[in-house]
């Protein structure tokens, strides 16, 4: 599909860049890329109060809507896009759950199959027009994010421990075969026999390995640095904790610099001030916000399922009956607004976790993932209290509610 060709100009709004904001910007637009982009004290009769922000990337979430990715159904994948899109997400990796071989296969089977049709379309028209002859509006599937079923036993979180599996090459490949070749993340815990191996093949894959539920060592985390580890799940959830005597895992994460951290900030995973730590330790390139979203993202509280499991939803926290916490509702522009308003992140280096540096581990910087002259014109544009006002997708508008 193509980008939206009209020559569009956007004026008196607070431009989000990399490093700085840029108050009164004249953003122009043509071919579905930003060809210009300066301040201005021109802006009267404009809203000045608007924020606009690079279009936000999520390469961890599960579901939304009332939708999971593991439903395995077209209108399920739909949905999610489109529920997505509706909260500010303007592209995912789909994150599946450990599962019998059966409903794994059919799960990455089903999202081959949609990235396939729709993984690299821009929605140019308006949610509300469900009915149009073209389909709706929705945010990109960019690849599928593997999580499980190589995990640790002690530390599977809300993965049912029945189907958990030792990492496999022989499992690798068949998943890889199953996805279409669109696995993009994985993760695994790296002290499990079998992990080597399996995380040296992804590296020449070009599938990102991920540490992650996992009980590894400091020595054992160190092992994987040296396999070619990079990238952390969801930092400090589902994994041994950092101790003064034993680093573990974490430990590791947060004192090399080359090693990229998950980070949700829905204010339940983990505490305002560990995020602060995060933050000041890691850097704002060294870390990546995610949502860790499920199905009741957009939805009221209540009970839903994640994994065959069963999650209850309220007072702002998924957690199975057990207590353990199982994903998250809350949306990647919630946790980019705590990181603005309860930690005290700048705003150019909060969004930038969301969206550039996403944009960066997928390889996709070049061309997304900021406003900058002769990138995509994928943003959203935001009132004075950064609510979402409308989407933009190659240079269309999508206003939404």
């Amino acid at each position: 599909m193509k980008a939206y060709s009209k020559r569009q100009v956007i004026r008196g709004v607070r431009a989000v860049l990399p490093t700085k904001v840029l108050p009164g910007a004249v953003v122009e637009i043509e071919d579905g890329q930003i060809v210009s982009m300066t301040g201005s004290r021109e802006t009267e009769g404009e809203d000045q109060e608007d924020w606009l922000v690079p279009g936000l990337i999520d390469i961890h979430v599960h579901g939304a809507g009332g939708a999971d990715v593991m439903d395995a159904q077209p209108a399920s994948l739909q949905k999610v896009a489109q529920t997505l899109l509706r909260e500010g997400t303007t592209a995912f990796l789909a994150a599946t759950m450990t599962t019998g071989e059966e409903d794994l296969s059919r799960s990455l089977k089903a999202l081959a199959a949609f990235i396939r049709i729709y993984g690299h379309e821009a929605p140019v028209f308006s949610i509300e027009h469900e009915q149009s002859v073209e389909s709706p509006a929705r945010a990109v599937c960019l690849g599928i994010y593997l999580e499980g079923p190589f995990l640790s036993p002690q530390y599977a979180g809300a993965h049912e421990g029945t189907y958990l599996q030792e990492p496999s090459l022989d499992l690798l490949h068949k998943y890889r075969t199953w996805s279409e070749n669109n696995l993009k993340i994985i993760t695994l815990a790296p002290e499990l026999a079998g992990a080597e191996a399996v995380i040296r093949d992804c590296l020449c894959l070009g599938i990102i390995p991920a540490a992650g539920h996992s009980a590894a060592t400091w020595a054992e985390a160190q092992q994987a640095l040296s396999w070619g580890i990079r990238h952390i799940t969801h930092g400090f959830n589902a994994m041994r904790p950092l101790h003064h005597r034993e680093p573990a895992l974490i430990g590791m994460a947060l004192t090399d610099d080359a090693v990229t951290v998950e980070m949700i900030a829905d204010l339940q995973h983990l505490h305002p001030a560990v995020l602060d730590i995060l933050y000041r330790l890691k850097g704002t390139d060294g870390l990546i916000l995610i949502s860790d979203g499920m199905r009741a993202v957009g939805m009221p509280e209540g009970v839903y399922d994640i994994g065959g499991q069963t999650a209850v939803v309220g007072q702002g926290k998924v957690c199975l009956t057990d207590g353990i916490l199982a994903g998250s509702a809350s949306t990647l522009l919630d946790g980019v607004k705590s990181l603005i308003y309860k930690v005290g992140i700048p705003i150019p280096e909060a969004v930038r976790m969301a969206s550039l540096g996403p944009a960066r581990l997928l390889g996709l910087d070049w061309r997304t993932g900021s406003l900058e002259k002769g990138k995509e014109a994928t943003f959203l544009r935001l009132d004075a209290n950064w609510n979402l006002k409308e989407v933009w997708i190659r240079g269309k508008m999508i206003p939404v509610k």
